[in-house]
């Protein structure tokens, strides 16, 4: 799958959290490489399609991913493409090389051959870190075909990584190792109870249309006639809780791109003509407006969503997710991919845990 598209309608960048610390919510970047640890400092990094110096296109890219505990080990993948591998590799040796040296990692398994993905073996770390450090380049050799990943910027980065988990100068560093042994407690993630609406619960069929029309000073800069279609046509309203129900507005429809302003109705006074309205309260979210980007709603787990491309090919946005808890939609998810440079998995910054209802 080549990546240069050309690319219409709406540039959305994604929204940053707001609170905690600012370092465990920003993805970082060094050259071909982007790393980032969440707020229980577990951490991923994945080295970029595109090179920064616009020397060209690899074809493949590494992802490395590691928790939070001293004994965790790092987690190598290669991502080998958006295509299935092509069958007559199946079962060919799976050789990485770089800097002169060679490392074995098995043969090509059929569902490796589908997904175009290879997890290495964690006792091959040792040897694939020595490898990869310093190196520009990893080749993937499988059979008679070879792909090529970036290895510019993957030390700062897994410096970096190193930091933030406290690992610096210990033994379970993977760049600067020291004989100290690793003591940090990493913090524990949030735990936020869903709170559920009754599956017997009905939404009034015209509870958009009044919400439209009492918000209408609020939405004074959406445009129904801009876009592809009539921004109404994609109103939507779910039961939220016992007391609630959410309605999403929508303000603007573009190529890839919907924005959906997020209101929450109280169901006693859903039935009147003029309907108790406030705009949802959406923890970390920047600002105070309730707007967001291509927003879906769960009624089976309370989850609200939101998908910000920031072009179609969607390589890079945000994708957040929050719980209602009753009073407000808790942050329990949100990855970013700040760089436009063809990797399409995002990288965690902040989780939470739901708990379960009684």
């Amino acid at each position: 799958m080549k990546m240069h598209l050309m690319l219409c309608g709406i540039v959305l960048l994604p929204l940053p959290l707001l609170g905690a610390t600012a370092s465990l919510h920003q993805v970082q970047t060094f050259k071909d490489w982007v790393v980032a640890c969440n707020n229980i400092r577990a951490c991923t990094a994945t080295s970029l399609m595109f090179q920064d110096d616009g020397s060209g296109e690899m074809s493949a890219t590494i992802r490395l991913e590691r928790s939070n505990k001293p004994g965790d080990a790092p987690v190598f993948s290669l991502n080998l493409g958006y295509d299935t591998l092509p069958a007559a590799l199946l079962g060919k040796p799976v050789q990485l090389r770089a800097a002169g040296k060679t490392l074995n990692v098995g043969k090509l398994t059929s569902n490796q051959q589908k997904q175009s993905s290879i997890t290495i073996p964690a006792e091959h770390n040792t040897a694939l870190l020595a490898m990869i450090s310093k190196p520009a380049l990893l080749e993937i050799a499988i059979g008679s075909s070879t792909y090529r990943a970036t290895l510019s910027g993957l030390a700062s980065s897994l410096l970096y990584m190193d930091e933030q988990q406290k690992r610096l100068d210990t033994t379970t560093a993977l760049i600067r190792k020291g004989n100290k042994a690793m003591t940090a407690t990493p913090p524990s993630a949030p735990i936020y109870k869903a709170v559920l609406a009754p599956k017997s619960m009905k939404v009034p069929a015209d509870l958009s249309s009044k919400v439209r029309t009492s918000m209408a000073s609020v939405l004074t800069d959406c445009d129904p006639n801009e876009g592809d279609y009539k921004v109404s046509k994609n109103d939507f309203a779910e039961a939220l809780d016992a007391n609630h129900y959410l309605v999403g507005i929508t303000c603007f429809s573009g190529a890839y791109n919907q924005t959906s302003n997020m209101f929450v109705v109280t169901q006693a006074s859903a039935a009147s003509a003029k309907p108790q309205i406030t705009p949802a309260k959406l923890e970390f979210h920047k600002g105070s407006s309730s707007q967001l980007v291509n927003a879906s709603f769960d009624p089976k787990t309370g989850l609200l969503s939101e998908y910000s491309k920031a072009r179609g090919l969607g390589d890079c946005g945000s994708l957040t997710e929050w719980v209602w808890t009753g009073k407000q939609f808790a942050a329990v998810k949100y990855d970013s991919m700040p760089e436009c440079r063809g990797v399409v998995d995002y990288l965690n910054v902040w989780t939470a845990t739901i708990g379960k209802s009684k």
